[in-house]
């Protein structure tokens, strides 16, 4: 959470595990769960009524849902739900469906003869619904639901990595990762073949993430290298941004209140960029993949104090 400082400054902030983000901004850390080892990836619920649960990918590619805080009775969170792999090696990404609540898709790293694309589906836990009829509340492990799934409804990716992914949000069964070392894929679940709908080769695999004002919309990286890319035309990207200046670029994001921002965070830097790809302009090198880095908005946010961004 991101607080306004009170009045009279930074002398009346209460509480020592706060975060200076800027002269007049600070987050202030609300809840904490240290039960979940070797964490190396979250994702969030989607489910309104539980906006504190986590699924979080750990190093021995187990992924614990879990949760903060207390319950409406001041309990802490009973629910706890291990989603285990059969052969460990770390989790790389997992993403929660922002729709079909009960669904997990989780990467991992590469394992000989075994997959590392994996859909979950939680509702298989037990006799009783982890999710009530309509996808919204999630149960706890005291109301009969088990506390471990090891069989995935969805597996690809036999022999290889699957280092990012991500959800299509208006089409909540179709799911994009990044493969190998140089392929993106587009699966539809209710597929049954289980194949890849589109395919492109491309080094940017990483940092898969969907755009959720515009529905088309994907962006992804390679080392020093964003791409942008239009689900309709999974051939080449639309878009690349190429900085000289970055030494690799960490992680990128979409904003969800600015239609086409773009948030670029290269490694050990100090900066966050943002790129305004809304107004670059539409024409026919555009849509052959070429450069219009130049054409893009760009922007800067650099770090209050010493030290860099990590994430």
């Amino acid at each position: 959470r991101i607080f306004p400082l009170p009045p009279g400054g930074r002398k009346n902030v209460v509480g020592a595990q706060v975060l200076y983000l800027a002269d007049n901004r600070y987050a202030s850390l609300v809840a904490m769960n240290a039960s979940v080892p070797q964490v190396k990836c979250v994702s969030w619920s989607p489910v309104k009524e539980r906006p504190h649960f986590i699924a979080a990918g750990q190093y021995s590619g187990r992924v614990t849902v879990t949760g903060f805080g207390t319950d409406e009775k001041g309990q802490p969170p009973a629910f706890g739900l291990e989603l285990i792999p059969r052969n460990p090696r770390p989790c790389l990404a997992v993403d929660w469906n922002t729709n079909h609540h009960h669904l997990i898709a989780v990467g991992l790293e590469r394992a000989r003869a075994d997959y590392s694309l994996l859909v979950w589906d939680i509702n298989q836990a037990g006799k009783k619904s982890v999710l009530d009829s309509q996808g919204s509340f999630l149960r706890s492990v005291a109301e009969g639901a088990a506390s471990t799934l090891t069989r995935p409804c969805f597996e690809q990716g036999q022999g290889e990595a699957t280092g990012s992914l991500s959800w299509v949000p208006h089409q909540p069964s179709t799911l994009v990762a990044g493969i190998g070392q140089k392929s993106l894929k587009i699966y539809d679940l209710r597929e049954e073949s289980f194949r890849p709908n589109s395919a492109t080769t491309t080094r940017a695999i990483h940092g898969v993430c969907m755009d959720t004002l515009e529905p088309n919309r994907m962006a992804s990286h390679a080392d020093t290298t964003v791409a942008i890319w239009d689900l309709r035309n999974f051939d080449r990207p639309v878009m690349s941004i190429t900085k000289q200046v970055w030494t690799g670029v960490s992680r990128i994001a979409w904003s969800p209140t600015r239609r086409g921002n773009l948030a670029v965070l290269a490694k050990d830097s100090p900066v966050v960029r943002l790129f305004d790809v809304q107004h670059a302009p539409f024409d026919a090198d555009f849509f052959t993949g070429a450069d219009v880095t130049d054409a893009i908005v760009e922007q800067a946010v650099t770090k209050r104090g010493e030290g860099f961004f990590s994430s």
